[in-house]
Formats: structure tokens, C-alpha cells, sequence
């Protein structure tokens, strides 16, 4: 008898922890879900209140188009708002914190989302520093920095797909050419913001010779770099997929 109630209470047990598992997982979906749902509905109000055009700027023998975006708007939805980024699937406007937890899981709004917000560095000083670095979540449908991934494939450079990033910023306009793509274990030597000269060189060097594609790019001491970062993989990955560019060219808007 008191084998048999011994035995009820474990099976008892199981289908609790089970039934705990099942709602924790219903929830985590629906998490998820709602998260997507607000994400794509706020940045489709973002977008309808935003003036956002390419700009032609001809010069003697070529032209070069630059994202030019209103701000007015973004600004008075969330002053933290530093300027916009244009790359591929990718159209958001990005923001600055004092730290780089807040908009980890807050989307542009400010409220709780766990797709986030794209976010500039809070040691940036603007785009001004060696590397200027934009962080986003990896999404699984493709929003944010989600289709950064994309990058990583064998022959996806060979497909003349774009590999300029534009950005856009109150004060002045960016160009950004890609030349490294490569996934990595999470460090912090690829996100330093400021260098000596000796030390920059040493950086470009090791950034160039990581990426997973060969450019033919030069590089050296004197550009800007613009780093992008998101996890690689699902949730509790340690590796992270990064692009490298560098600054072309800049409109003073």
C-alpha cells in the first residue's frame, strides 16, 4: 500500500513538472509572438512618420546615393534616438544609452520587447571614434540584425548583393563599405572603441584576415570602422556573427 502511494505521489509529481514545462514553453511562444506582433507594428508606425529618401550627390565622374532621413519626428518619440542604418533588409533607426543592457530587450518605444532596439555603443562618441559599433538581436525572422547571417554564405558577395551601409544621422550622412564578415566566440577585442595608432593597425590587420570572404578593400590607420554585432545561433550562444566596414564617404548635411 505504501508502494502504491509512493508511486502516485512521484507520477504526481512528473505530470506537475510537466504541466510547469508546458505553460512555461506556451508562454515563452507567446512571448515571442507579441514581441514580433509590437516590433513590426510600432517600426511600421516609425516608418509612415518618417521621411526617408536616397539623396543623389553627382560629383565629376561618378554619383553616390546616401540615405537622408528626417528626424523630427523620431526624436520626439525617443531623444535617444542617434541616427538610422540602411544595409539589405535592414532599415531601423538606432538609439544610445547610458549602458549597453537598456534597449537589450526595450524596443524603440521604451517598453519591454525582446527583439530590443538596434543600439549604438554608449562609448561611441557618435561615429566619430576608430570603431563605432551597432549592436542588434538575431532574430529568427529576420527583423533587427537578423539577416546578417545571410552574409556568412560562401557566394553571397558573388551575387552583386549590396555591400554598402548607409546611415543616416541628424547632422551628416555616411557611407560604409564592407570588408570582413566572420562569426566568433564572444570577446571584447573586436568591440574596443579607441586605439593607439600602433594598436589600430593591429586591429585592422586581425579583423581583415578573420572574415570569412575575401575583399579587395584596402584598409589602414587612418579610416573609421563601423562594427555590427549580433548573436550567432539560438538563445545562450556564446558566438557572435560581425561585419566590418569602412567610411567612403560622408555628406555634411
Amino acid at each position: 500500500m505504501k508502494k502504491i502511494k509512493k508511486k502516485t505521489i512521484i507520477n504526481l509529481m512528473l505530470i506537475i513538472t510537466l504541466i510547469i514545462i508546458l505553460s512555461f514553453s506556451i508562454y515563452k511562444i507567446f512571448d515571442i509572438l507579441l514581441s514580433k506582433y509590437e516590433n513590426n507594428k510600432l517600426y511600421n508606425e516609425i516608418i509612415d512618420k518618417s521621411k526617408i529618401e536616397e539623396k543623389v550627390v553627382k560629383k565629376e565622374t561618378n554619383e553616390t546615393i546616401f540615405i537622408n532621413v528626417d528626424f523630427k519626428e523620431l526624436l520626439k518619440m525617443n531623444s535617444d534616438t542617434i541616427g538610422w542604418i540602411s544595409f539589405n533588409e535592414i532599415s531601423y533607426p538606432f538609439v544610445q544609452a547610458s549602458d549597453n543592457g537598456y534597449y537589450l530587450k526595450r524596443s524603440y518605444n521604451k517598453k519591454n520587447n525582446m527583439n530590443g532596439t538596434l543600439f549604438l555603443d554608449y562609448r561611441n562618441n557618435d561615429l566619430n571614434d576608430n570603431n563605432t559599433i551597432i549592436y542588434g538581436h538575431n532574430t529568427a525572422d529576420r527583423s533587427m540584425f537578423g539577416s546578417l547571417k545571410k552574409l556568412l554564405k560562401k557566394d553571397y558577395f558573388d551575387n552583386d548583393f549590396e555591400n554598402i551601409i548607409r546611415i543616416s544621422t541628424p547632422l551628416v550622412n555616411y557611407n560604409y563599405q564592407v570588408f570582413s564578415v566572420y562569426n566568433i566566440e564572444k570577446e571584447d577585442y573586436y568591440i574596443t572603441t579607441s586605439f593607439t595608432n600602433k594598436e589600430f593597425k593591429l586591429f585592422i590587420n586581425t579583423i581583415t584576415k578573420r572574415s570569412y570572404h575575401k575583399f579587395d578593400i584596402v584598409v589602414d590607420s587612418n579610416d573609421k570602422i563601423l562594427t555590427l554585432s549580433t548573436c550567432s545561433g539560438g538563445s545562450g550562444t556564446t558566438k557572435r556573427t560581425v561585419v566590418h566596414a569602412k567610411l567612403i564617404e560622408k555628406e555634411i548635411r
